[in-house]
């Protein structure tokens, strides 16, 4: 019998051994007695797009990243961080991906040097990633890989985590034919909507019907053309020049909905004089608010609805301005 219980003891201690080695076996980079400060990089490089238009190129590539530790540093130190292009091809092979490498020196870098400070779990500055007018260049219908990686650290005890070391960003290339956005959000607006509009007024050629003046109200307007099959240009004077990067128009259907005043395929230009036009662009939707890639200037604005051979091309408004930056 005592034979019997020695057997089973040894054998739940080799199981309790098992067990133990096996919860052993799972990645962590903080453990009980660890002298090291571990350094990594979570991975939160993201996507971004470069858009290039007649009239500009626009990035929306603006990376902010910071470093993290394992545990609280015990002593300031300094981590490096680097674009290295020489991950790329590795990348595309895993991924069965085509992304060009980035010429660095498109890359505006701030912060390649990333400090620790004493008691933290978090870098105290963040690598800050922008680009430069060199975006022009930046063509490749691939896309490009921007590989961020861990290079060195410079402190006393202090590590790299290997299989965090890395992060990539992912940029797409879009070529648009105007300089209006089509699949913009709302929030990628940066002007401000004018407040005082008392000045604005809005022309509709002879002959069409009309019912079109700004006041301080928003009250409801419109235009409408003489005849089915022609299209109506509607101008808008804002009595002065302004710079804006988007647009809005709308109105309420008896107080209770509102809706978008566009009409899909109205083309928009701006002038400085009322008399030569520059287009910015043919509207690809009726959202309520159209942004643009780069703000215009200008005191008049065009918008031409397109015509119809079954009724007459008509703008109906009751709330229109601008986002002047």
């Amino acid at each position: 019998m005592k034979n019997i219980k020695n057997i089973f003891y040894v054998g739940m201690l080799a199981l309790c051994t098992m067990s133990f080695t096996a919860c052993s076996d799972e990645e962590t980079y903080d453990f009980p007695g660890d002298p090291y400060n571990h350094v990594y990089l979570q991975n939160k490089g993201g996507t971004f797009t470069f858009v290039h238009t007649p009239i500009s190129s626009i990035s929306t590539l603006d990376l902010t990243l910071p470093l993290y530790c394992n545990h609280r540093v015990t002593s300031n130190f300094i981590a490096k961080v680097e674009v290295d292009n020489s991950l790329v091809a590795a990348y595309n092979e895993e991924n069965n991906t085509e992304y060009a490498e980035i010429p660095v020196s498109s890359l505006v870098m701030e912060n390649t040097e990333i400090r620790f400070e004493q008691g933290g779990l978090m870098s105290v500055n963040e690598l800050h990633i922008t680009t430069n007018e060199a975006i022009n260049e930046l063509r490749d219908v691939n896309g490009y890989l921007i590989p961020i990686r861990i290079t060195a650290v410079e402190g006393e005890n202090c590590k790299i985590v290997d299989k965090m070391s890395t992060t990539y960003v992912i940029v797409n290339v879009k070529e648009d034919t105007d300089n209006i956005y089509d699949d913009a959000a709302d929030e990628l607006v940066t002007g401000t909507l004018v407040s005082d509009r008392s000045g604005w007024t809005a022309i509709v050629p002879d002959g069409a019907d009309a019912q079109a003046m700004f006041t301080e109200s928003d009250d409801y307007w419109s235009g409408r053309a003489s005849a089915a099959g022609e299209e109506l240009p509607v101008i808008i004077n804002f009595g002065k020049s302004y710079t804006f990067d988007g647009i809005s128009a709308s109105y309420s259907y008896y107080g209770y909905y509102t809706y978008a005043s566009w009409t899909k395929s109205s083309k928009i230009e701006i002038s400085g004089d009322g008399t030569t036009w520059e287009e910015v662009g043919i509207l690809s939707n009726t959202n309520i608010i159209q942004v643009f890639y780069a703000p215009v200037t200008a005191q008049y604005l065009r918008i031409t609805v397109p015509s119809s051979s079954w009724s007459r091309a008509s703008f109906s408004c009751g709330n229109f301005n601008i986002y002047a930056k």
